[in-house]
């Protein structure tokens, strides 16, 4: 009996389709970038479009025009649900509030510093903070603002 409540609750506590899974799959991108620069040898960027709430990853050709890519970033990628971008924060374009911003990833393992507010716009009071470290293309994540505060 325990156990067949267990295999009911269980998938509902994993299935989170808020801040933290929002979190989660832009951690994943932001590996998958790396990933691509990498192999591809070339500069890859992750684009954020704040007001619709969107992602996706295109490759930047020798003139410095985005190249779309077929991997599955390739394609805009919505946030789920009320989470959307508060503010998208880095070192070329400032903090970025409406419109879109993106993060460059380049062959050699860098990235460009890059901070990421994700909001719940159901709950303005729930923020989540992800740094982007530019030598290791590890990530912080903070609750709440990069002060910690909510």
């Amino acid at each position: 009996m325990l156990v067949a409540l267990a295999c009911l609750v269980a998938p509902m506590a994993w299935t989170d389709d808020g801040l933290r899974a929002a979190a989660r799959r832009l951690i994943g991108a932001t590996h998958q970038a790396m990933v691509e620069a990498a192999s591809s040898q070339a500069v890859h960027r992750l684009h954020y479009d704040v007001g619709a709430g969107t992602y996706w990853l295109s490759q930047v050709g020798t003139d410095g025009a985005d190249i779309p890519i077929a991997v599955p970033l390739g394609a805009r990628i919505a946030l789920p649900g009320t989470i959307r971008f508060d503010e998208v924060t880095t070192v070329h374009q400032g903090r970025v509030a409406v419109g879109e911003a993106f993060t460059q990833f380049l062959p050699i393992g860098r990235t460009e510093r890059t901070t990421i507010r994700l909001v719940d716009t159901a709950d303005r009071r729930l923020t989540m903070t992800l740094m982007l470290n530019p030598l290791t293309g590890r990530v912080s994540v903070k609750d709440g603002d990069e002060d910690g505060r909510r």
